[in-house]
């Protein structure tokens, strides 16, 4: 049979609850709106989202499994919204689908997030939620996807871009 992983729902479910918490400026809210908000997303994503007719294998029984989430991602949820640099930004674009062409070939992919800062910098931001090795700043210069991802934006979206970050959860 065909099964989706937990991550893909999880991620789905991150991106979703970053963009109402800036559709409906829930900055700075109690630990609880971030829990009660990443379940509904996680549901959402699990039953509502791309590929929903496909079951999810969850590790043990589906609502422990979605506390251990909860437990974790909803302080991260939580600090994300108290950052300064989050509340104050204007988002442009979030999870945004682009196919795009380099040098004749043609990529497709998903760009998290395009937001504005107050100094009106236009930043693409990659939010990851696994684990990952530090990223120094030639890790970051040296990322293809960020950097087809600004290609992308210009191409798709008439939009150049002035920096590229990454937004680890963790």
């Amino acid at each position: 049979g065909q099964w989706r992983p937990v991550k893909m729902v999880l991620g789905t479910a991150i991106h979703n609850a970053i963009e109402i918490i800036h559709e409906k400026s829930q900055f700075k809210e109690k630990r609880k709106t971030y829990d009660v908000l990443l379940r509904d997303c996680i549901d959402a994503a699990e039953f509502e989202g791309r590929d929903s007719e496909v079951p999810v294998r969850w590790r043990k029984y589906r609502e422990e499994h979605i506390d251990t989430i909860v437990e974790k991602f909803g302080l991260m949820l939580q600090n994300y919204s108290k950052d300064i640099n989050n509340i104050e930004c204007e988002v442009l674009h979030n999870e945004v689908a682009v196919e795009y062409d380099v040098m004749g070939y043609r990529f497709a992919g998903r760009i998290d997030q395009i937001r504005k800062n107050k100094d009106g910098e236009v930043i693409l931001v990659d939010f990851k939620t696994g684990k990952s090795k530090y990223i120094s700043t030639w890790n970051l210069k040296m990322n293809y996807q960020l950097g087809g991802y600004a290609m992308a934006s210009k191409q798709v979206l008439g939009l150049k871009i002035d920096r590229v970050g990454l937004y680890r959860f963790q």
